[in-house]
């Protein structure tokens, strides 16, 4: 599991990550946006070819802003995801200290007791 990290001092930022390990480490764009009307931060994803993998997300604690990376390839098995954990409301200081987004490879989480509706489940 990877935690992300950001600069809250901008209500925009823009860095290339490094997610995943391994032969499986992948670079994407990673864009961080601070809505004062919504007084919420919002996330984008970008391959590292330009190409969206998640646009305008709203971080909220709970939540996964991504359920999975290789989702646009039905095909292939879930391989990582997006999520955020923290308290709510939250605010734009919280982005890294007590809002945090975390990557993981789905072969990092636990796998899930069967039909328990979660979708934190080994692939």
């Amino acid at each position: 599991m990877q935690l992300l990290r950001f600069q809250t001092a901008f209500e925009q930022e823009s860095q290339i990550v490094e997610l995943g390990s391994g032969d499986a480490a992948r670079s994407f764009t990673v864009t961080t946006m601070w809505s004062r009307k919504e007084c919420a931060w919002f996330l984008s994803l970008y391959e590292a070819d330009g190409t969206a993998v998640v646009e305008n997300a709203r971080v909220s604690p709970g939540s996964m802003l991504l359920e999975d990376i290789d989702r646009l390839d039905s095909t292939k098995p879930r391989t990582a995801c997006l999520f955020v954990f923290g308290p709510e409301p939250y605010q734009q200081a919280s982005l890294g200290t007590t809002i945090r987004v975390f990557y993981a490879a789905y072969s990092e989480l636990p796998a899930a007791p069967a039909g328990d509706g979660t979708v934190f489940e080994s692939a």
